[in-house]
């Protein structure tokens, strides 16, 4: 049997036979991002910029117990979905064997690309993403722990296969009212995710802070910040984004 390359291994994904020498394994990325000097504003903002420019809003929801943040989903209403699910190798945005190339480089992070990835793994240990897309509705998961643990470096790279399922599981998870677009939810939060607070408004009075300083002069998106707790209790925050003035 044909060997495949590191090179080839990077470009088309899963290799043609395991045992490809030097691959490393993805535990090293996984260790390499969490000790990054990367701040709650910017995992977050990584997450947001990704559809920034391909829908009218977005929704962050923020689920707290015990004055803690425990889960973060990121919705969003664009008309397409998270494209190119389907594919293999690079073309697929959710390709981990590309995390770890640029990261740091704005200009090359594109839709779901690098930045989103980064955070997905300095925010969590799993991740659920359920989209519409011209295919039908899709549900991916990635169990980061799951991942870490797998002996053989190639397949550690190896989220769940993309799990065609039905309208009613794919509204029940994007339930913000959204036709269409991507719902991305963080649960198993790293401890730098799981912010305390005194009060709901509190936290919301800061992330709106923080979250508003970054977006408050860009393009033409809605973003809406939802705060929820355990008693049902809500607070909301709402970024109106504009276009930076002309000079």
């Amino acid at each position: 049997m044909e060997t495949q390359t590191i090179q080839e291994y990077i470009e088309y994904g899963s290799p043609i036979q395991y045992g490809v020498a030097g691959v490393p394994h993805f535990r090293g990325i996984v260790k390499q991002k969490r000790n990054s000097s990367t701040d709650f504003p910017q995992a977050m903002g990584d997450l947001i910029d990704n559809p920034l420019n391909l829908c009218k809003n977005i929704i962050v929801t923020f689920l707290t117990r015990d004055q803690k943040i425990y889960e973060i989903n990121i919705s969003d209403n664009c008309s397409t979905g998270m494209e190119n699910i389907l594919k293999n190798g690079s073309e697929n945005p959710l390709n981990l064997a590309h995390v770890n190339s640029n990261q740091d480089d704005d200009k090359y992070t594109s839709t779901y690309g690098h930045g989103a990835k980064n955070s997905i793994i300095w925010l969590s240990s799993v991740c659920e993403i359920y989209t519409k897309i011209p295919e039908g509705y899709y549900l991916i998961k990635m169990d980061i722990n799951k991942m870490v643990r797998e002996s053989i470096p190639e397949k550690s790279y190896n989220t769940e296969l993309p799990m065609k399922i039905s309208r009613e599981l794919y509204e029940n998870n994007h339930i913000n009212g959204f036709k269409n677009g991507t719902s991305i939810k963080l649960k198993d939060l790293q401890e730098c995710a799981k912010l305390s607070f005194n009060n709901l408004s509190d936290l919301a009075d800061k992330m709106y802070k923080d979250l508003n300083e970054i977006y408050n002069m860009n393009q033409n998106t809605k973003i809406k910040l939802k705060f929820e707790n355990e008693m049902g209790e809500c607070e909301i925050r709402d970024i109106e984004i504009k276009e930076k003035p002309m000079e």
